[in-house]
C-alpha cells in the first residue's frame, strides 16, 4: 500500500500494474507537478494523460463532502488505485502538504531570505506561494481524513 503525495508523478509508471494499493494526491498549482507534466510531454497542464488508466479519478468536491462526515466516509468503498488532483489555480502547493505548525516556523525562519533567493533565482519549492496562501489548514481537511480512510481499508 503507497500514497503518493505531492509530485511524484513519474514513479507511478515504475509501480507493478498489479493490484497493489496506490492512492496519488498532487496538484495543479505544485510547482514540481507542473515540471513533470511539461517536461514528460503534458504540456505542463494535462496531468490527467500522465496518470496510468487504472487509476480511478477522485473528486476533490466528493472527498471534501466525505472528510466533514466520518460515518460517511467509512461507509465510502475507496477505489484500490485512486488519485486526486487538487485542479484549481488556488490548489495546494507543494508546501501546504505540511502541518501549519512546520509551515509556520519555515516562514519565521526563512521569509528573511526569500528575496534573496528570488534574487538570485534560487528555487524556493512553493515557498513563496505558501507564504501567500497559507493554506495547509484547509488541505489537511481533505488530505488527512482521505489518507486515513484510503490506509484502513487497505491495511486493516
Amino acid at each position: 500500500t503507497r500514497v503518493c503525495i505531492a509530485g511524484g508523478i513519474r514513479k507511478l509508471s515504475t509501480i507493478p500494474s498489479t493490484n497493489n494499493p496506490v492512492l496519488f494526491i498532487t496538484s495543479m498549482n505544485d510547482s514540481t507537478t507542473t515540471m513533470f507534466t511539461r517536461n514528460m510531454g503534458g504540456g505542463g497542464g494535462s496531468i490527467q494523460s500522465l496518470i496510468p488508466s487504472e487509476y480511478v479519478q477522485l473528486e476533490e468536491s466528493t472527498i471534501m463532502n466525505l472528510a466533514s462526515s466520518s460515518s460517511s466516509f467509512s461507509k465510502t468503498k475507496l477505489p484500490t488505485k485512486a488519485s486526486l488532483i487538487f485542479d484549481r489555480p488556488d490548489g495546494p502547493n507543494h508546501i501546504s502538504y505540511l502541518s501549519e505548525g512546520v509551515n509556520n516556523a519555515m516562514i519565521d525562519l526563512l521569509s528573511p531570505l526569500l528575496p534573496i533567493a528570488q534574487l538570485l533565482s534560487i528555487p524556493v519549492l512553493d515557498f513563496d506561494k505558501y507564504q501567500t496562501s497559507r493554506d495547509s489548514k484547509q488541505t489537511a481537511t481533505i488530505v488527512i481524513p482521505l489518507i486515513v480512510e484510503y490506509l484502513k481499508q487497505n491495511m486493516i
